[in-house]
């Protein structure tokens, strides 16, 4: 049976576009399958993260995010702290930090 792909080599590939594809790897994990300690940062600690200030409940297509990013939630499993959980991105280009 004859192969008629090329063979892919990591050399085939710009750096930022394998960065890229390492960080929807890793931003793709389920929140279900990592620990609190594992998220690394939070996005409510970082300087794009706005929370919803007006009355009422915020739309479903609200998004904390100023750059739209979809974040994962991570909630407290039984044995951790309620303060421990929130939105998080396992790699951000755009975080920036609160002054």
């Amino acid at each position: 049976m004859k192969n008629d792909h090329p063979k892919l080599t990591l050399a085939m590939f710009s750096d930022d576009e394998l960065i890229e594809e390492l960080a929807r790897r890793s931003n793709s994990r389920d929140a279900r399958d990592i620990e609190a300690n594992d998220v690394g940062r939070w996005c409510h600690d970082c300087g794009n993260f706005n929370t919803w200030k007006r009355p009422g409940e915020p739309p479903e297509s609200f998004n904390p995010c100023s750059k739209r990013h979809e974040m994962s939630l991570y909630l407290p499993k039984d044995h951790e702290s309620p303060e421990v959980g929130g939105f998080f991105r396992r790699v951000c280009a755009d975080r920036k930090e609160k002054i």
